[in-house]
């Protein structure tokens, strides 16, 4: 018995349902089931093996991971989503699948169903971990590669290539903007040095997918409703998180970028 579990080492969605998967391993190891990962990357970085090393190990993932780089589990599967999780009996037939995060209860209990199908008697089932999916509105998702970006309010149209862009005034709710000069690709935005961004959220928690330069460290200066908080250090391509309040709310997020290189790839809330 497996369970299939497609995931990507920077998507915020996949990391908090990784406690619940590794404890499932953990728990059910023994009863003739096992976790299969696929680790399907988002972006181009997260094809690096070394990277998904990292992520494995900081992770504490125990079971085997496979890397679908050129996604081809992914399409057998006709999977469309991270996190998704699909339950595998004994004989190759799909009994249970998931899709983002959540139902956690209800994804335990097909298993332990299936492990009992086989005549294991597995006892109480205690010790449940918290969900932590984010629940009621917040900000959508946020890329600032210009293939898929939405809700950019700076003075010119994101298109690819090295330009200058000035934020405008009024920056709306949920929307995003440019000062300075950046690099634009598909992907990602690249900072140079003295450019910043400014983002309106509403949200209690912001994270955002960034890649140092290469060879050498990044220092981004964060300003949240004109406060300074604490410099972040940009030491590996992963998400890092940016700010982690008790409630949620309606605030003003700047970001500083005092050297070149750092590329930006997306943004997500909690």
């Amino acid at each position: 018995m497996v369970l299939i579990d497609f995931w990507t080492y920077t998507c915020i969605n996949c990391i908090r349902t990784l406690p619940h998967v590794t404890s499932w391993h953990e728990k059910y190891k023994d009863s003739n089931f096992t976790v299969i990962g696929v680790h399907t990357p988002e972006f181009e970085f997260e094809k690096d093996r070394k990277n998904v090393e990292m992520a494995i190990s900081q992770y504490k993932i125990t079971y085997p991971v496979a890397q679908d780089n050129d996604y081809g589990t992914w399409r057998a599967y006709n999977n469309h989503y991270w996190p998704a999780k699909y339950l595998i009996d004994g004989r190759g037939n799909l009994r249970y699948y998931h899709f983002g995060e959540g139902k956690y209860e209800e994804t335990e209990e097909a298993i332990r169903s299936l492990i009992e199908e086989t005549g294991v008697s597995l006892g109480e089932n205690g010790g449940e971990l918290p969900d932590q999916t984010p629940r009621g509105n917040q900000t959508p998702e946020t890329y600032l590669g210009n293939s898929r970006a939405e809700r950019f309010f700076s003075d010119k149209k994101l298109t690819g290539g090295t330009n200058v862009y000035k934020s405008k005034d009024n920056l709306p709710l949920h929307h995003f903007a440019y000062n300075g000069r950046f690099l634009v690709s598909e992907e990602y935005s690249r900072a140079f040095a003295g450019s910043s961004l400014v983002l309106n959220f509403y949200g209690s928690k912001v994270y955002l997918v960034i890649h140092p330069a290469e060879g050498r460290e990044n220092k981004i200066g964060i300003k949240l409703d004109g406060r300074e908080q604490p410099q972040l250090s940009v030491t590996r391509p992963m998400l890092y998180e940016l700010v982690n309040l008790e409630e949620k709310g309606q605030h003003l997020l700047q970001l500083d970028f005092p050297d070149d290189g750092a590329s930006i790839f997306a943004f997500t809330f909690g």
